[in-house]
């Protein structure tokens, strides 16, 4: 049987499946968007500012984060979370939530709705609201035959080139931004308890200066797609 696959995630589980040349088996890929975020999905008066952003995919991540796009599960068979796009800022409207991405901000978003910071990233109501967002997708996933793999990734320290491997600026950030995504890891295989960890060796999680996207903490080199695929297609036991 054929495996059918979705995303909430992050461009590092994405580029696997372009990687190694396995799109078809992609049915949905959700991104920008915090678990922080989740909840029944809500309507927008107005979004037509999206189309500030000329990029459709852009606009379908920003509207999908606002809206509470709901996961199209009866489509697939596994689902793979990853926490990279954990990185960005959540703002409120009257309490609701939403994620500040690149895409919401660039859009306008935040004049549009008059957003604001909603906590600083990695306070302890920014890990709580993390929690009941894990605990709303358990909640919506129990009732499915969906399986789900967590893909345990984390920022790139250092990155290969031609010449040897170098070290990325703002290592302060990445240690940071490392250290968020293993507490937040704790808690999503506590809560959601997924079937499947995916996780590369330290050797392998270094950026590719000739990545596809360019060179960034979260572009790896081939052999991590590789290995981290591996995993994916293990036999369940």
């Amino acid at each position: 049987m054929t495996l059918r696959f979705g995303i909430h995630g992050s461009c590092v589980t994405r580029d696997i499946f372009a990687h190694v040349g396995e799109d078809e088996k992609l049915e949905f890929y959700q991104a920008r968007t915090s678990l922080c975020t989740k909840g029944p999905t809500r309507g927008m008066l107005n979004l037509e500012w999206i189309q500030n952003l000329s990029d459709v995919w852009e606009q379908r991540m920003v509207a999908q984060d606002l809206e509470r796009t709901p996961l199209d599960l009866d489509s697939i068979d596994v689902l793979i979370f990853d926490l990279i796009d954990e990185r960005f800022n959540i703002h409120h409207v009257d309490g609701e939530l939403m994620t500040a991405s690149k895409q919401f901000l660039d859009s306008g978003g935040q004049g549009m709705l008059n957003s604001e910071m909603a906590f600083p990233i990695g306070s302890e109501e920014h890990y709580e609201s993390f929690r009941k967002g894990c605990a709303f997708m358990q909640d919506l996933l129990l009732d499915t035959d969906v399986k789900v793999f967590f893909h345990d990734a984390r920022w790139a320290a250092s990155y290969v080139s031609g010449d040897g491997i170098h070290d990325f600026e703002k290592q302060g950030a990445i240690a940071g931004s490392n250290k968020r995504l293993t507490r937040m890891s704790e808690m999503f295989i506590q809560v959601i308890k997924p079937e499947r960890i995916l996780r590369a060796p330290e050797d392998l999680i270094l950026g590719d200066v000739g990545h596809r996207w360019g060179k960034a903490s979260f572009h790896y080199v081939s052999e991590y797609y590789d290995c981290i695929w591996s995993q994916i297609m293990e036999p369940s036991d």
